[in-house]
């Protein structure tokens, strides 16, 4: 069976690593696999003049059967970022926001650099979808959800800001109209 081992975090604790992320004690390995994009597409929303981009998302699933969510970010601005809003939006009528804020200098996150940084969060072990893996967790049948990953604001250790909680608040608004009902987890 093929295996990709990657440390980020967890859904229950979404994206809980990065800016002022506190030294994690080691954890045993948590495998999931990857939801199938037939089964539930996951996409990010095109936010060319943010300063932060997701370099990975995708919805889990443990081999037990929690679900969870995988998020990396990248800086690609030129500036040191203090704190930023993401979050997660489906049409199942779920969501998730996270507000991460540094405490210091040395919790900025820097031009080119990723958060959730290795050691950070919870380990990983992504593990290859077989069929069998596929029967014994129900992941088949027809397209269940989208979602939506969405930088929704970012502060600068300059203390400016960049703001897009106009197209969070329109994308939320939207998939309430075609009937999600979006109950929202704050972390």
């Amino acid at each position: 069976m093929r295996r990709s081992t990657v440390v980020m975090c967890l859904s229950f604790i979404l994206m809980s690593g990065g800016i002022g992320a506190q030294e994690v004690p080691k954890r045993a390995k948590k495998r999931v696999v990857a939801l199938p994009s037939d089964f539930v597409l996951t996409t990010t929303a095109d936010q060319p003049d943010c300063p932060l981009e997701f370099t990975k998302s995708m919805l889990v699933l443990s081999l037990d059967g929690d679900p969870g969510e995988v998020a990396q970010i990248r800086n690609r601005s030129s500036k040191p970022i203090r704190s930023y809003t993401i979050a997660m939006l489906n049409t199942a009528g779920t969501g998730n926001i996270v507000e991460r804020r540094g405490r210091g200098p040395d919790e900025l996150l820097m031009p080119s650099q990723t958060s959730p940084r290795l050691g950070e969060g919870e380990e990983v072990e992504i593990v290859f979808l077989t069929d069998e893996l596929r029967d014994k967790l129900k992941l088949r049948g027809p397209m269940q959800m989208v979602a939506v990953f969405i930088v929704v604001r970012v502060e600068f250790a300059d203390g400016t800001t960049y703001s897009d909680e106009q197209t969070f608040a329109a994308l939320q608004k939207y998939l309430e109209r075609v009937g999600a009902n979006i109950a929202i987890n704050r972390e």
